[in-house]
């Protein structure tokens, strides 16, 4: 009985036959979320955003007015914080965002009603540097709708802080409240 070699030829065309039917089911994926997504956001289903009644002003920009108010009712037995980020958006702020999404082939339908974004972060304010994870995003417009949502899973993406960014004026803000 003679045995079958896998010749050069023969692996590289597996390995591309595995590889495009890798990038086919990624891109089935991400547009079946990106549908569920708009479909959502037509429909008025999403999530709606916490309502937040304490927001403290740290930074202004060309994008708009950042507040934040620490989520006192998120338990962390690790030391980090959770705190809340609104952006409330200046009309070229606004244009620009929706530039942007454009430019990165999101939907953008329906967002010319966009008025803010709340960002839900949790922050290890004892590590130097300091590291922040985004849990949870709400675009919403002037009536409070949720435009576009996302949530991070179990997994957090952590980040070291850059310097000078409106993520280092949050923590500055928050994290000395909390280390007192």
């Amino acid at each position: 009985m003679q045995r079958k070699t896998l010749t050069v030829g023969k692996v590289l065309t597996m390995g591309a036959v595995v590889g495009v039917t890798v990038i086919i089911i990624a891109y089935f994926i991400v547009y079946t979320q990106h549908r569920k997504v708009l479909e959502g956001s037509r429909q008025g289903s999403l999530p709606r955003t916490k309502e937040l009644v304490n927001l403290q002003f740290y930074a202004s920009d060309n994008e708009g007015n950042h507040s934040y108010e620490i989520d006192q009712q998120k338990e962390n037995p690790r030391g980090n914080i959770h705190v809340w980020s609104r952006l409330v958006y200046t009309p070229e702020g606004k244009k620009d965002y929706i530039q942007k999404r454009m430019h990165r082939n999101m939907f953008v339908e329906g967002f010319d009603t966009l008025a803010r974004r709340d960002i839900l972060y949790e922050l290890k304010c004892t590590r130097d540097p300091m590291e922040y994870a985004i849990i949870e995003v709400f675009e919403v417009d002037s009536q409070g709708k949720t435009l576009d949502y996302g949530k991070t899973g179990s997994s957090k993406d952590w980040e070291a802080i850059p310097e000078g960014t409106n993520i280092d004026r949050l923590a500055r803000a928050v994290c000395p409240i909390i280390k007192k």
